[in-house]
């Protein structure tokens, strides 16, 4: 993702919110050990809007990022905005390995 463009970013901003409820409603509620990557999630998407100056919230960081064209946007911005993106997808993407290994895997 060191190479993603605004437009990427807010594209996969926009797919957090998403992401984040599949990964949680298999869960039914109980965490399942899965708080940390939760508080992971949430920590990055309060990074990513903490560079941006918007709500901590992946909807107002993706608004913010389609916003603004690239190039308006200083590098270590960009690049605080790409290693929060990548974090609150690795926590994701752990937390749909968790459930998806609850639920039974493969079987």
């Amino acid at each position: 993702m060191s190479e993603s463009s605004g437009s990427d970013l807010a594209l996969a901003f926009r797919s957090f919110e998403r992401r984040y409820r599949e990964a949680v409603a298999p869960l039914a509620g109980e965490h399942h050990g899965v708080d940390a990557y939760i508080d992971r999630f949430h920590r990055a998407i309060a990074a990513a809007a903490n560079a941006l100056n918007v709500a901590a919230d992946p909807a107002a960081v993706a608004e913010s990022l389609a916003g603004k064209r690239s190039a308006e946007r200083d590098e270590t911005t960009m690049n605080a905005v790409r290693a929060a993106a990548f974090d609150a997808g690795a926590a994701l993407r752990d937390m749909h390995e968790i459930a998806h290994t609850l639920a039974g895997g493969d079987q």
